[in-house]
């Protein structure tokens, strides 16, 4: 049975003054306001996260600070917002203290950003050492790795790793080879339009997204749902 589901962007830089995806709190109004024209219902908001740069206690009272302007804002008819992160991953990342704190609130669910090369044998181990200890992991932007690392990607779905599709990479002629098949077989949970500043055209492609997809939309929408039923919003 076919029904309108609730339309979740699962990646989106729209937290004010915590990466260069969101300069103020004016950008962030801007921001919620394209997102909910554009009939979006909830939106997980992902912010940068990099190991090698970052603590994640400064980072979480960063968060705190900036999800409470929002708040005190009080936006009329804003969508629903989720908080997680979104997670660069490197070598032993398992190991940090603290890293369920980066998880979308609420859940045990993260989304990881890979490097931009070939993954190493450690990459492989941290992510399977998360995988054991119950963190669910989703692949951020699978797109951007297609030709990069096509095989590790198959590697980390086999892990049990799921993904994440940037709805500015769809098109009907994008949707072939190795990503069709992951959507088709189910891996795809997650759609995000990865959104930077305000421009309205950066949202045009997420709008899209149901004619390029057909009947996997509705599927992918329910993925993203499940995920969050038990997350907590702002």
């Amino acid at each position: 049975m076919n029904y309108a589901p609730t339309v979740i962007d699962f990646h989106a830089h729209i937290l004010p003054n915590i990466d260069h995806g969101c300069r103020s709190l004016e950008e962030c109004k801007k921001q919620l306001e394209l997102i909910r024209s554009n009939k979006t219902d909830t939106v997980v908001a992902t912010p940068h996260f990099y190991p090698h740069v970052h603590r994640i206690d400064d980072f979480k009272k960063s968060l705190k600070e900036s999800i409470n302007s929002i708040k005190l804002a009080n936006f009329e008819n804003s969508p629903q917002i989720f908080v997680g992160a979104e997670v660069l991953l490197c070598e032993n990342l398992s190991k940090m203290d603290g890293l369920s704190e980066l998880c979308i609130n609420g859940t045990k669910t993260i989304l990881l950003e890979l490097p931009m090369s070939s993954l190493r044998e450690g990459h492989f181990d941290t992510v399977d050492d998360m995988l054991s200890k119950d963190f669910k992991i989703v692949l951020a932007h699978v797109d951007r790795y297609l030709r990069i690392c096509p095989h590790d990607l198959d590697t980390l779905r086999d892990m049990g790793v799921l993904m994440q599709v940037n709805a500015s990479a769809l098109s009907p002629f994008s949707l072939h080879g190795r990503l069709k098949r992951y959507v088709e077989e189910g891996s795809v949970c997650a759609l995000g339009s990865d959104l930077h500043g305000a421009n309205p055209l950066d949202y045009k492609r997420f709008s899209k997204a149901p004619s390029v997809l057909k009947n996997h939309y509705l599927d992918i929408m329910n993925k993203s749902q499940k995920i969050l039923e038990n997350a907590i919003s702002i």
